[in-house]
């Protein structure tokens, strides 16, 4: 994969704007982070500082170019949380990655925002025959998520971390596609 790949800046979904971190995000990604309950699964500095959403606010602003990619979802000009993907080192795989703020749990944002980057992901780069997620056996939320995607759930010992991993790939994609 040349280092110059490039996926979208920006799309969308039904409800939902995906587009690359702005510095205006800061002030609404420091009150949503420093929510103890929200980032109870996520490894994240504690106290969650604003210094700390300025770091990733720098971060992933600039996080647009292969092997990692981040983008802000909002929906009507609010921001709602992030989402990413990183290429893993075989580079027919990736890694998804999402997170919702709080009081916006259980709307189907993370879902929507899943499935929109899973399809554009197949559909932008033909490469890619898997797409997996990560969570902490507690995270009854985000499996749910990986299941309404359509990804298969398996639990693995990782690092003497019982983790959930979610995969789907191409072909499943595909199928998922054609039924819908």
């Amino acid at each position: 994969m040349p280092q110059d790949f490039l996926l979208p800046r920006s799309f969308t979904s039904a409800r939902l704007v995906l587009r690359g971190w702005l510095i205006k995000d800061t002030a609404e990604v420091y009150a949503y982070s420093s929510d103890p309950v929200w980032g109870v699964y996520l490894d994240l500095p504690t106290p969650y500082s604003f210094q700390d959403a300025k770091a990733f606010i720098a971060s992933h602003s600039n996080m647009m170019h292969f092997p990692r990619f981040s983008w802000a979802i909002t929906s009507n000009g609010e921001l709602l949380g992030g989402i990413n993907i990183r290429y893993l080192n075989s580079m027919k795989h990736t890694s998804v990655g999402w997170a919702i703020k709080r009081p916006l749990w259980g709307l189907g944002y993370g879902s929507e925002a899943a499935e929109a980057l899973i399809s554009m992901v197949f559909r932008q780069d033909q490469t890619v025959s898997m797409i997996k997620a990560e969570a902490d056996r507690r995270n009854i939320a985000s499996i749910r998520v990986m299941k309404k995607v359509g990804m298969s759930i398996v639990e693995e010992d990782l690092f003497s971390n019982c983790m959930v991993v979610g995969t789907i790939t191409r072909h499943d994609w595909g199928k998922r596609t054609i039924n819908n």
